[in-house]
């Protein structure tokens, strides 16, 4: 016999990058969806792959706006979650309660039973991409503008995407 919605654990992954959608795709394939519902919360509907990132606010070569940038249209097994577009402002929870309440930007309330936060990193530069999908496609337009202009440019850091900082000049 299986249990009502209403006896469903929810399981609410905030954060969409690498950590959050490898957390959300294992556990869409392990969860049994008429014991837990899975949400993941990323105020963008895709992904962005930071290292070519890089590349994509410099130069619209190899179509990067298209590859870069990945939906979340696959990312659960069988179809076993849900995105919830929109960002976390609060989190609410009793003291010695484990489960809570989520306060979206949009002014929802998201309840949790189990919350897993994978927010990742803030970047600074030329990859920190404004967290509002309307203003993402202004953000890498500025950017190629900027680099276009630039005589030349410093970027100063480590790793793979050259976390530190980005100085141009004109």
């Amino acid at each position: 016999m299986s249990k009502k919605a209403d006896d469903q654990k929810t399981i609410v992954v905030v954060g969409g990058g690498h950590a959050g959608i490898h957390v959300a795709r294992n556990l869409s394939a392990k969860l049994d969806p008429a014991k837990h519902k899975l949400v993941l919360v990323n105020p963008l509907q895709y992904r962005i792959i930071l290292p070519a990132a890089l590349r994509l606010v410099v130069s619209d070569a190899d179509n990067l706006d298209q590859t870069a940038l990945v939906p979340y249209d696959k990312l659960f097994h069988n179809g076993n979650g849900t995105v919830v577009q929109d960002l976390v402002t609060a989190i609410h929870q009793d003291s010695g309660a484990q489960s809570g309440v989520l306060q979206l930007r949009s002014g929802e309330r998201l309840s949790y039973d189990i919350l897993v936060l994978a927010t990742g990193a803030a970047w600074e530069g030329p990859i920190a991409f404004p967290d509002h999908p309307d203003q993402v496609k202004q953000f890498i337009a500025a950017s190629r503008e900027r680099y276009a202009k630039s005589n030349e440019f410093v970027l100063a850091g480590g790793g793979a995407v050259g976390i530190g900082k980005v100085h141009f000049i004109l």
